[in-house]
């Protein structure tokens, strides 16, 4: 007679012989058997020693197939140009086992959607040929999007083609525009661009992909400098883009040139004093300063936002926004209260510009005619509305103050630390330390915000592919005519081919790759189920279940039993073309696609660790039976004897008491077996090699 516990339930038959006839039983005393405290013990023992032999085991292989899982899904990506089998492309690492996640982002777009990189291309001239431009001054403008500046240029006499094209990409390159220029020079057509036919040397005016406005034109305002250059707009690619591999050496990301102010109490006092404050901005070779003015009854709040607002209606230069900040221990109290800050970067950078933020002066006092000495006397030439600064002390002036003459008489204005004022008598702007003027600036508004210990320098990204290297102020590389473009996100040291290649089969290798790492999750998690928390397994299943729908319209099934997915393959390819949209919607596009549901799921049980999702030990303690079991165990006995005691007295073989001490011996020695088997397994001391 075999029992097997595999529910603490489950009811179970077995084989007696009754009047010489082999028959199947489920009797009352079978049940009772299942029931008592010796059944419960030994199926909760023989969980709690695979708990205590597999926990560690158990997890780490969970890790690798939520790895395996992630990968899939990072790694599947949507064609481009639509529904097309012949124009459909997709870009994926050459080398299958290669995973670009948080290394490089890529994007390909359609020809009408290509963000071309280069926007015109002058004629190729001979660097060495003089011209009939020299000895002339010339101005032109540039407008990108809603901004135009103006460029002035003097030509001198004998420059030739080479010097003038460098002159103009200089000059290109100093405006505020983030638009560039470069002199390429090529031998022969192809060499150094593979799609640009012109040799010599080519002036090419740029706009890298990162930037919202991409539209740039000319117009020649005094001469005809841009004419004579013959710049030549780019045309947009008509072709899908195009089936090949693009080698990407070594990349390393950009950084925002970007300054945080400190988090503060929106509600708290700035302690600033009440006037107009400046900073001062340097991009490039660009200089100026913002004016912002400090109310006695403004709090954190309410200065933030009045910076911001005057940064962004008075520089093109810069953009500001005040957000949400984080609150460290003892900066606010209490620290779950609400914290804001403010953030200043470059609005549309150049390569190479960098922001720098420094003190420039406040409260700002009325401009002053100039600095006076009053030993000799006051001024007498005075006529009203005159404003000096005494430079000594003498004739009850003090050295420092600012006095006004009002038509008849003297005022004085006591000045402060960090008070400025613009002189008229030498045009420069004069600054009080605290202990005398000098046009060194001083303040204390960058200060008092905290932007100076938040300060991020910038860097631009570089890339070194298809065997060029690359430069780019956004971290974005266009190729292939813009076609596609690459994202460094994070340093790459070693060589990642990527390959552009068919669209519609490649998503169904990977969509393959997807399944078979999904199965491999459900594979290993099912047989553990009661190892995890009630529903753990099913997290992953959610998606596929909401979806159902539509996956089976692609193909996609679940099999009876164990939920693995199956894919007909016929019908997933008839879907892809039928309608892409939505076949991109089911599978692709976030956040109710199934490839990021997955990811996401994926990532929030990992949260806080897998190890959490495992049972408590707790629950793994032998409770036995609850109190109504036993009560009910007991009138079940008293039953029996009741009935027994109202029948003929049976063959001591045949006696349903002697079946069932039979019965609870061959459980208890079953049970004794297992549990000396547990108590001779090596005693690690703990559960997990990690705290619990």
């Amino acid at each position: 007679m075999a029992i097997e516990f595999e529910g603490l339930n489950q009811e179970f038959t077995t084989s007696r012989l009754s009047q010489g006839t082999a028959t199947q039983a489920t009797t009352s005393l079978e049940r009772s058997a299942l029931l008592s405290r010796v059944a419960w013990r030994f199926e909760n023992a023989e969980r709690q020693g695979r708990y205590s032999r597999l926990g560690n085991l158990v997890v780490e292989t969970l890790d690798n197939r939520i790895s395996d899982l992630e990968s899939a899904t990072s790694n599947f990506s949507w064609p481009v140009s639509g529904n097309s089998q012949r124009k459909a492309r997709l870009v994926t690492p050459a080398n299958a086992s290669s995973d670009i996640k948080g290394l490089l982002r890529t994007e390909l777009r359609s020809g009408d959607d290509a963000q071309r990189y280069y926007k015109y291309f002058s004629t190729g001239r001979n660097a060495a040929t003089n011209t009939n431009l020299d000895g002339k001054d010339y101005r032109f403008s540039i407008t990108q999007g809603d901004s135009t500046e103006k460029i002035d240029i003097s030509i001198a006499e004998g420059q030739n083609w080479g010097e003038i094209l460098d002159s103009v990409a200089e000059a290109v390159n100093q405006t505020s525009l983030p638009v560039q220029a470069e002199v390429i020079r090529q031998t022969g057509p192809y060499q150094d661009l593979d799609f640009l036919h012109k040799t010599g040397s080519i002036l090419a005016v740029t706009v890298n992909a990162g930037h919202q406005d991409q539209d740039v034109s000319f117009r020649d305002l005094e001469g005809l400098l841009t004419t004579n250059l013959k710049l030549d707009a780019t045309e947009r690619p008509v072709a899908a883009p195009t089936i090949r591999t693009h080698n990407v050496a070594s990349a390393s990301p950009a950084s925002a040139s970007t300054y945080t102010t400190t988090p503060v109490n929106p509600i708290g006092d700035p302690g600033l004093t009440a006037g107009e404050h400046r900073l001062l901005f340097t991009v490039g070779d660009i200089t100026n300063t913002v004016a912002v003015t400090v109310d006695n009854d403004m709090d954190w709040e309410e200065l933030l936002e009045n910076v911001a607002n005057r940064i962004n209606s008075t520089s093109t230069e810069l953009s500001a926004r005040v957000m949400d900040g984080e609150m460290s221990s003892g900066q606010l109290e209490p620290l779950s209260q609400r914290s804001i800050q403010l953030e200043v970067s470059l609005a549309s950078p150049k390569r190479g510009d960098r922001l720098a933020l420094s003190e420039y002066g406040g409260p700002w006092l009325d401009d002053i005619d100039g600095f006076h000495d009053p030993t000799n006397g006051l001024p007498n030439w005075v006529t009203g509305g005159e404003r000096y600064i005494a430079s000594a002390t003498a004739n009850g002036w003090t050295e420092g103050n600012v006095y006004e003459y009002d038509g008849s008489a003297w005022s004085e204005t006591a000045t402060v630390t960090n008070n400025a004022v613009s002189n008229m008598d030498d045009g420069q702007d004069w600054f009080n330390d605290g202990t005398s003027w000098s046009t060194t600036p001083s303040g204390n508004l960058v200060d008092s915000l905290g932007l100076n210990t938040t300060a991020s320098p910038g860097q631009d990204a570089q890339a070194h592919i298809n065997g060029r290297d690359m430069v780019s102020e956004t971290g974005i590389f266009s190729l292939d005519q813009g076609r596609m473009t690459i994202e460094a996100q994070a340093p790459l040291g070693q060589n990642l081919p990527l390959k552009v290649e068919s669209g519609y089969a490649e998503i169904q290798d990977r969509f393959t790759d997807m399944v078979t790492a999904y199965n491999g999750l459900r594979d290993f998690l099912l047989p553990n189920a009661d190892l995890f928390e009630a529903g753990f397994p099913d997290t992953w299943r959610d998606p596929v279940s909401d979806l159902s729908t539509e996956l089976e319209w692609m193909g996609v099934e679940e099999l009876p039993g164990s939920g693995n997915l199956w894919v007909r393959s016929d019908d997933f390819a008839q879907a892809l073309v039928q309608d892409s949209q939505r076949a991109r919607a089911t599978l692709f596009d976030a956040p109710g696609g199934l490839a990021p549901r997955l990811a996401q799921v994926s990532s929030t049980n990992r949260q806080p660790s897998l190890e959490d999702h495992l049972v408590h030990p707790k629950v793994l303690v032998d409770p036995g039976p609850a109190p109504a079991t036993e009560a009910d165990l007991s009138r079940q006995s008293q039953m029996q004897d009741v009935i027994a005691a109202g029948t003929d007295v049976p063959r001591p073989e045949q006696s349903p008491y002697v079946e069932f001490s039979n019965l609870m011996a061959d459980i208890i020695r079953q049970g004794h077996e297992q549990m000396e088997a547990l108590a001779n397994m090596p005693d690690t001391g703990r559960i997990f090699d990690s705290e619990s």
